[in-house]
């Protein structure tokens, strides 16, 4: 397991070393930098896990008939405590598992065992997303439940260093480089922007690597849990 104390000092004697706040205390990162390097670590997980199916999810969807765009939005959840009166909770979480934006794009979607189309004009019966992460159903049966599987984000980094960072090890090198490039981006020099450069062409190298390799999936097994728990199939 690694944690963000432990990707501090891979950066402070990597990507950062040449920098005051990587080398100040050898194997950390100085104080008043680390919220910064958070957020940058922050943005380089999105991308990743955006680019790759790193963590997926699933939630029920609930129809009704007068709904055609469906949000996997935490507003929209039932177990939502701020959820406005005008947002009718067509996610159905559970109170332990409550939806919180967790997803990033929509994989597949199923009515019971059946994988429904997505995305294809020639079927009559597909459905649509016309954002990565809104269902369209163009004729919605009032009470179908349908399971969506999503694409899923790290959970956020808020600054513990014990807290748990995610990346397979074929990509470390990838989160490493886009966090030295978010960085050196920051700083308004020439030199550092040259810097910034390499970075970013280190972690486009091991993303297509990864990519055309296969090593890391791009879509996660499928799976139908939540239906299958819940007894609706």
């Amino acid at each position: 397991m690694q944690t963000v104390a432990d990707y501090f000092k891979r950066l402070s004697h990597g990507q950062l070393s040449n920098l005051s706040m990587g080398n100040d205390s050898p194997g950390t990162i100085r104080v008043e930098d680390r919220p910064r390097v958070i957020q940058n670590m922050n943005e380089a997980l999105l991308r990743l896990y955006t680019r790759f199916t790193l963590k997926e999810g699933e939630v029920i969807l609930q129809l009704f008939n007068h709904i055609t765009q469906y949000h996997l939005d935490k507003r929209f959840a039932l177990h939502n405590k701020q959820r406005a009166a005008q947002h009718i909770p067509y996610i159905r979480d559970l109170p332990n598992e409550p939806y919180e934006n967790q997803a990033l794009s929509i994989l597949t979607v199923f009515d019971g065992f059946t994988e429904l189309a997505l995305n294809n004009s020639e079927n009559p019966a597909s459905l649509y997303t016309p954002f990565p992460t809104t269902l369209q159903v163009p004729y919605p049966a009032a009470g179908t439940m349908l399971g969506v599987q999503y694409r899923a984000r790290h959970d956020e980094l808020r600054g513990t260093l014990e807290q748990e960072v995610i990346v397979p090890a074929q990509l470390e090198g990838a989160f490493l480089s886009f966090v030295g490039y978010l960085t050196y981006t920051q700083l308004n020099t020439q030199e550092a922007q040259g810097i910034a450069a390499g970075h970013m062409a280190l972690y486009e190298a091991v993303c297509g690597e990864i990519e055309q390799g296969g090593s890391v999936a791009t879509r996660g097994p499928t799976t139908l849990t939540k239906f299958d728990i819940r007894g609706w199939i």
